[in-house]
C-alpha cells in the first residue's frame, strides 16, 4: 500500500495552512490597536510627569519664611537704632575733649604773653 498525493493532503487538511494563519493573524490584536489603546495612559503618565517636575520645581523656590531666615541676620531698623544710641555722640565727644580745649586756650594765652 502506497500513500497517494490525495491521501497526505486529506490527512494534512486540519492543519495550518497560509490562508488559516494569515485569516487567523488578522483577527488578533495589531500593534495599531495596542497603541490606540493605551495611548490614553501614555497621555496620564506625562501629565503626571509634568505635575511631578513642577511640583519638585515649585518646593525649590524661595519661600517668604526662608527669605526672613535668610536675611535675619542682616541689619534692621532697630538693631541699626540700638546700635547708634550706644555710640559717641556729639555731647560726648564735646565733653569728652573740653579739657583740652582749656589747656590749648591756657596754651595759647601764654604764647601771646611771651609775644
Amino acid at each position: 500500500m502506497k500513500l497517494n498525493i490525495a491521501d497526505t493532503a486529506a490527512m494534512l487538511s486540519p492543519y495550518a495552512t497560509i490562508s488559516n494563519l494569515n485569516s487567523t493573524a488578522d483577527s488578533k490584536l495589531n500593534i495599531a490597536d495596542t497603541a490606540a489603546m493605551l495611548s490614553p495612559y501614555a497621555r496620564t503618565q506625562t501629565m503626571l510627569d509634568s505635575l511631578n517636575a513642577a511640583d519638585n520645581k515649585i518646593n525649590l523656590k524661595l519661600n517668604i519664611a526662608d527669605t526672613a531666615a535668610m536675611l535675619s541676620p542682616y541689619a534692621t531698623i532697630s538693631n541699626l537704632n540700638s546700635a547708634a544710641d550706644s555710640k559717641l555722640n556729639i555731647a560726648d565727644t564735646a565733653a569728652m575733649l573740653s579739657p583740652y580745649a582749656r589747656t590749648q586756650t591756657m596754651l595759647d594765652s601764654l604764647n601771646a604773653a611771651d609775644n
